[in-house]
């Protein structure tokens, strides 16, 4: 199946399901993650992402910017 982004590659479907009795600590650990040099570097591109926490990046920027 083509990328829906108009690329002729197959887009790679990989799903992760985590339990967690920490949502906000989870949510800040996926953050964190995307902020690492594992998502950017130019590896591979990342297309979709499902927010467990509608927009839980704001509650991690601010939590990283109370923490400098």
């Amino acid at each position: 199946m083509p990328a829906s982004n108009g690329d002729a590659r197959p887009r790679q479907r990989e799903v992760a399901a985590w339990r967690t009795d920490d949502l906000q600590a989870w949510s800040f650990l996926i953050e964190a993650l995307r902020d690492s040099a594992f998502f950017a570097e130019p590896y591979f591109d990342l297309l979709d992402i499902i927010p467990a926490i509608e927009d839980g990046w704001r509650a991690y920027d601010r939590a990283q910017e109370a923490a400098a």
